[in-house]
């Protein structure tokens, strides 16, 4: 559980969450940028 809880604070910084996924997904190229992200809660239901 701790280590959920820790994910979370980590990608909460929207600089974190776009450097994660654009190493991941598009190989380092800068393709979701920090400025264009919002928060959303992801307990709620849609």
């Amino acid at each position: 559980m701790l280590e959920n809880t820790v994910t979370k604070y980590y990608v909460k910084d929207a600089g974190v969450f776009a450097d994660i996924f654009n190493y991941y997904i598009y190989g380092g190229r800068q393709v979701i940028l920090p400025e264009q992200l919002t928060e959303r809660d992801s307990t709620k239901d849609i």
